[in-house]
């Protein structure tokens, strides 16, 4: 009996709420639908409420605070202190006003005090559990608890923070505010409710009137607030808990969680408020709630339960398309409101973000209001979110769960069907054994034999309409391919149309092409997160993102399709193409292009893809013998004409014979052809008929007026031909078609200072704003030179202009890096700069940045060569920002060159302390410089291993250990460095640390077993960049430790004298000529190159090398170097002839000391 009254009493308050929110109406209809007794024992306890209230309301006394008269018309009393000026609202147990508090301060509150007539224990408990709950926390999104008492007449109140709102989903429609805009005032609400969380409170009554947002400080505040069913994680908020009586509901149906709508309610927790933030996120970004109001308002309560309980809402995205000739129940200026835009903005990762937090299962929704808030953020920042669509096997489960009974039913059907099989041919047998047995059961038998016959006739009519609906199902898969494919191919070929389109390619219609492409990527994406065993689609999404400059994102979808499918020809094509062509110079690697071209023709040896790919690659290498012998592979395999005299034409080209290359073009007859036209006016400028190039580049023109390659190709020609306007007109033409190709603009201005006049030249320096990146290159130190040298002073002054305005761009951008760089390195003035650098700094005064002294330093340091100069810069940098690492890392520069390695050392310490973890691989081996000081390598080494762990992941790292390792005589340790240096060069890596590799293996004799492998990488080091003498030294070097003394010889004979040629001194070069020498028993020689070398270094000591990082590090290295392969020559010296060499005895002792 007592749990019955405790029912109704629970479910009166329950109604009392909802009056209060007018929708009583819907509340009974629901208790009608799950139980009409208890519904007329409601009404009864509201009526006699409601007569209370009437007789309270007429009664003739006055009403003061020990009445227990109705409660609005308290206006202008007073209640503990608090001035009551005009009621706010309503509940079903507590009216709220605002209130006036004049002691201690005069402020604003929200003032809630119990209604009369419900003082019952029930209504205390919550009551105060309601205070209790507001005053446990503390949060700037959560309404605070002011202060509590008793009124005169007993009943209590508590006084909270007035919080004078409108409800969050209101407020960002009447602001219009974006989609970040609304997630990033969501993300308060998710901290505010995980304080309550970690409180121990549940809100259990998150909706969008309890989330209130006003205007602190001219920015959105949320507030959350009406903690009025608020339920404790662990124990009661009051002595006797009445939140958990049987049967209760408690909160707003369309945002109460699945687990709080069951009756009994299951054990509610965190999660059920997650679940009522999804709901309010689901309605704030798309403006619809999820089920609709209405029908959820004036059905059963049963079938509430059962829809909260069950149904799975649509995404947001696709919601809104169910609603786009509705009415939305957030709305805002219908002009506003793009549909499809917002549909593309919510799909995806908001869509997944908000499915997970209104999971049915609350195991799957996120476990607290912070990792949804974590995920929001995530989502904001652009990264990869912790949504994701749900898996095959839990659809299914859910399919199951939701249609269980038709399943049940079908599963019976398919049954029913199998046993009907069985207990035929049981029948049949029982027949047969029957008429055996005795006759009389031959009437028997032949009735159960018809039964058998209309079974399996039935059976036979079910297996037909099974193959019929196998057959519909079947045809519509392959309509739903065949759309899929149509989708993927009209974005495919979009997409080669954008990329193709050069009037796209036009800065006014920059935005409009990336639209576009970013529409192809988010299509590809979204089947992708449906598919991801496609390597099809990863091809199409990377082939978007190339267009798109995201070389990366385009790399790590070719290598996501490679572990897809690792034999497609497709696969090696793109990723060849990548390596050889990216956006990105620094993404480009010709070793790893030529790897997949190579694997491509492996995989297919007639794919003319593959061959004509690999012909480009050994091109670019400057292999013209091996791009040509690809090339004529390429059209042999073609069947086509065209294209086949084409390629001979390209390779007759390489080759160098024009005529006959001009011959193959004609042959394929390219009037009307862009490309043929294009290719043939190069042979004739090339053949030196420069009007006949003109005239066929013209042709070009008139077949094709949007393409850049014909007007550049006319301008070449005209600029031989000494018609410099004219051809300056070309190269304008072709930047106005390609503006993109900045290649374009040094040629206008070199045609235009060749002109006669210069007034154009003067036009055209005039017009650049100094804004573009290119603007620096068009007036570098060279042009800067040349304008001076040409003596009018016009044309000086415009240039003068220009350098003015690209100086003031960097400097009101606050770009100061790219201005100090643009001065010393770009025009070559550091005077100026340090010049510019002192002006800013002055007026800046006080409030000059560390930047700004840093920046100054370094131009003292790097460029003016005054590391006594720069050492204070650093310090105030220091002083101003003192952790801050750079100005650090730059002061142990300074210092070394000052010959202070203690400093130095402490300064390079702290640097490292402040990078962690990313401290730059220079610093870590300049502070073992500092320590190495004197040639103390093994003190080097130690600190380069103790600092250098883990962070020795970049080949040049491993350099700079193998190196110290040889200087500090580990040899054996330096050995096993070199072991399997071979096999990691087939890792993508650049030139420079291939080159730093193989130089460390020729420090000491027997680096590794085999040389073979190495002298081929030396090799292929020379041939990318013949000419280069330190690729020729290294090779030479390779030789000598292999044995192969006479090609040593000659290698490093020619590495020396194009190192003098270029007036670099290398005497690393003259002691590895002498080791080779003494091998060769050559004596006189192997002496001249030991004084040659001993010259050498004694000029390299006298040059300051503290232009930057790398010199330093570099010099000090090769310092060391060097000294070892010093030593090595003269024991080779003495060990072959006998004596040491003159060059040895005359070795000074400042020799000694500086080295």
């Amino acid at each position: 009996m007592k749990v019955h009254e405790s029912h109704i009493q629970t479910l009166f308050f329950a109604a009392l709420d909802r009056q209060a929110e007018g929708d009583l109406d819907g509340f009974l209809r629901q208790l009608d639908g799950s139980d009409p007794e208890m519904a007329n024992e409601v009404r009864s306890l509201l009526e006699a409420h409601d007569r209370a209230g009437r007789f309270l309301a007429t009664d003739p006394r006055p009403i003061d605070l020990t009445s227990d008269a109705a409660t609005p018309k308290l206006s202008g009393r007073t209640i503990g202190g608090y001035q009551i000026q005009e009621q706010l609202g309503e509940g079903g147990f507590g009216v709220v006003y605002r209130a006036e508090q004049e002691h201690p301060i005069r402020r604003q509150v929200a003032l809630k005090l119990i209604k009369p007539g419900m003082d019952s224990k029930q209504v205390l408990d919550r009551f105060r559990a309601e205070q209790k709950a507001l005053s446990m926390m503390d949060h700037d999104h959560i309404a605070r608890v002011l202060d509590a008492g008793v009124a005169e007449n007993g009943r209590p109140y508590f006084v909270m923070e007035l919080v004078d709102g409108v409800p969050i989903t209101k407020f960002s429609c009447q602001r219009n505010l974006s989609t970040e805009e609304r997630l990033e005032l969501f993300v308060e609400v998710c901290r505010a409710v995980h304080h309550a969380h970690q409180k121990g409170i549940i809100h259990r009554d998150i909706k969008p009137s309890n989330l209130l947002v006003t205007r602190k400080d001219g920015k959105p505040c949320v507030k959350v607030i009406d903690f009025g069913i608020a339920k404790a994680l662990e124990g009661d908020l009051s002595e006797q808990t009445i939140f958990t009586q049987t049967g209760q509901i408690l909160g707003t149906p369309m945002y109460m969680s699945p687990e709080q709508a069951k009756s009994p309610a299951v054990d509610v927790d965190t999660r059920s408020d997650v679940y009522s933030m999804g709901i309010v996120l689901y309605e704030l970004l798309s403006g619809c709630k999820p089920f609709d109001d209405q029908n959820l308002k004036h059905i059963g309560l049963a079938e509430a339960q059962r829809i909260v309980c069950e149904t799975e809402p649509a995404k947001p995205s696709d919601r809104l398309s169910t609603v786009r000739n509705q009415n939305r129940t957030t709305k805002s200026d219908p002009a506003r409101i793009d549909l499809r835009k917002l549909r593309n903005t919510l799909r995806g990762d908001l869509d997944w973000v908000v499915m997970k937090a209104i999971d049915k299962e609350r195991e799957r929704r996120y476990g607290s209001a912070s990792e949804l808030a974590d995920d929001i953020d995530r989502h904001l920042a652009g990264q990869p979110v912790m949504a994701c669509p749900p898996s095959t096997i839990y659809r299914t489960r859910k399919l199951i769960r939701r249609h269980r009974v038709a399943l049940l039913a079908t599963s019976f059907v398919v049954a029913s069907m199998v046993a009907g099989t069985g207990f035929s041919i049981w029948y049949s047998f029982q027949a047969k054994s029957a008429q055996l047995r005795a006759e009389k059961s031959e009437s028997l038998a032949n009735q159960k034999h018809r039964l058998l016959e209309t079974e399996q006739r039935k059976l036979r009519e079910q297996q037909v309409l099974l193959r019929l609906e196998k057959d519909k199902l079947a045809q519509a898969q392959q309509i739903s391919e065949e759309n899929y494919q149509l989708a993927t191919d009209a974005v495919t070929e979009l997409i080669d149309r954008v990329a193709n389109n050069k009037v796209l390619a036009y800065p006014e219609l920059a935005d409009f092409r990336g639209e576009l492409l970013t529409s192809a990527e988010e299509f590809y994406s979204q089947l992708i997160a449906r598919d991801a065993r496609d390597h099809q689609l990863f091809l199409l999404r990377a082939r978007v993102r190339r267009n798109l400059h995201k070389s990366a994102d385009a790399l790590a979808d070719l290598k996501n399709a490679e572990s897809l499918a690792p034999d497609s020809k497709a696969v090696h094509r793109e990723l060849a193409e990548f390596y050889r062509m990216a956006f990105d110079y620094w993404s480009r690697n010709p070793t790893l292009a030529l790897k997949h071209a190579k694997r491509l023709i492996e995989i297919d040896s007639n794919s003319q893809a593959g061959w004509y790919t690999l012909a480009w690659i050994h091109r670019d290498g400057g292999e013209t013998d091996q791009a040509v012998e690809a090339m004529k592979h390429a059209a042999e395999l073609s069947d086509d004409p065209y294209q086949r005299a084409t390629r001979l034409g390209i390779a007759l080209f390489w080759e160098g014979k024009f005529s006959e290359a001009a011959t193959q073009y004609q042959q394929a007859q390219p009037d009307g052809k862009m490309h043929l036209l294009n290719r043939l006016g190069e042979c004739y400028y090339e053949m030196g008929e420069l009007e006949r190039a003109v005239e066929i580049f013209s042709k070009s023109i008139q077949v094709n007026a949007f393409h850049a390659v014909a007007p550049a190709g006319r301008a070449a020609a005209k600029l031989k031909l000494g018609r410099h306007l004219d051809a300056a007109d070309d190269w304008e033409l072709a930047y106005d078609i390609d503006p993109n190709d900045f290649w374009y603009l040094p040629k206008i201005r070199d045609a235009l200072l060749k002109a006669d006049t210069h007034q154009r030249a003067i036009e055209f320096l005039d017009r650049r704003t100094g804004k573009a990146e290119v603007d620096k290159g068009l007036m570098d130190r060279a042009t800067a030179d040349r304008i001076r040298s040409i003596g009018v002073p016009e044309l000086s002054h415009a240039a003068d202009r220009l350098v003015d305005r690209i100086i003031e761009h960097h400097r009101d951008q606050g770009e100061f890096s790219r201005l100090k760089d643009y001065l010393c390195r770009v025009l070559g003035e550091p005077e100026r700069a340090l010049s510019v650098f002192k002006d800013l700094i002055e007026e800046d005064g006080y409030q000059a940045s560390a930047e700004l002294f840093g920046y100054r330093g370094v131009i003292k340091h790097s460029y003016l060569k005054q590391p006594e100069g720069a050492v204070p810069d650093f310090e105030k940098a220091i002083e101003i920002q003192p952790d801050a690492a750079h100005p650090h890392g730059r002061l142990a520069l300074a210092l070394m060159d000052l010959h202070q390695p203690e400093r130095a050392f402490a300064e390079a310490s702290r640097a490292i302390e402040l990078y962690h973890p990313d401290t730059p691989h220079w610093l870590w081996q300049l502070l073992a410089m500092a320590a190495g000081k004197n040639g103390d390598y093994r003190s080097a080494l130690s600190i380069a291993m103790k600092f250098g762990e883990g962070k020795v992941n970049r080949d040049d790292g491993w350099a700079f250990l193998r190196i110290l390792q040889a200087l500090a005589g580990e040899d054996e340790a330096y050995r096993k460095s070199c072991k399997g240096i071979l096999t990691r060069w087939g890792k993508e890596s650049g030139l420079s640390p291939k080159h730093i590799d193989v130089f460390t293996l020729t420090l000491l004799p027997g680096a590794i077993a085999d040389y073979e492998d190495a002298i081929a990488e030396a090799r292929s080091l020379v041939n990318t960049e013949p000419g280069n003498p330190v690729f020729i030294q290294v090779l030479g070097a390779m030789m000598l430790r292999a044995g192969l003394y006479q090609e040593a010889e000659d290698l490093l004979r020619e590495a020396t004298q194009l190192h003098a040629q270029t007036s670099i001194d290398a005497p690393y070069g003259y002691f590895l000529l002498a080791i080779t020498h003494c091998r060769l028993g050559q004596r006189e020689k192997a002496k001249e190159s030991l004084a040659a070398g001993d010259e050498a270094t004694q000029r390299l000591r006298e040059v300051d090398h503290s232009a930057d990082t790398a010199s330093v590090l570099n010099t000090w290295f090769m310092s060391g170097v060097t000294d070892q392969c010093r030593e090595e020559a003269e024991k080779e010296f003495r060990s072959r002839f006998g004596s040491s060499s003159e060059s040895d005895q005359k070795t000074t002792v400042a020799n000694v000391e500086a080295s």
